[in-house]
């Protein structure tokens, strides 16, 4: 790539910075245009004067955000079949909440919970139960 002289990538989804080696290995580039790439970031790694840039509407010449926050930890266990139970307009497992999740009705774990059986056990969530009422006619 050292005999290019011109490089057009403008209007594309480029993202970060434009690589260092670009100022070294384009020896011969004279106008880069990176116009519309909103993601570009970062100095440009050319000598001023010796390559004509079209920057339009870019983010070049700016720092760079930092890498985005690590995604929030999945919910525990013991919240997640919380939620389950507080989803039900009636619950008449009473032992479900306090303590130990492992020792609730239905739960079954090995370390962990590892199953769930709460079958027969009058539960009642209001989606399915408005559902089976629809369904009496």
């Amino acid at each position: 790539m050292s005999r290019l002289g011109t490089l057009n990538l403008g209007f594309n989804a480029l993202v970060s910075t434009v690589p260092a080696s670009w100022g070294s290995g384009m020896t011969n580039l004279t106008r880069i245009i990176l116009t519309n790439n909103t993601a570009l970031c970062g100095l440009l790694p050319f000598a001023p004067g010796h390559v004509t840039v079209t920057l339009l509407n870019t983010g070049l010449n700016a720092s760079c955000p930092g890498p985005p926050p690590p995604p929030p930890p999945p919910p525990s266990m013991a919240s997640g079949l919380v939620a389950l139970k507080d989803a039900a307009t009636q619950w008449p497992l009473t032992d479900w909440g306090t303590g130990d999740y492992c020792s609730w009705t239905g739960v079954v774990c090995d370390g962990a919970a590892v199953a769930v059986d709460v079958s027969d056990s009058s539960i009642q969530v209001g989606a399915l139960r408005g559902r089976a009422q629809a369904c009496r006619g």
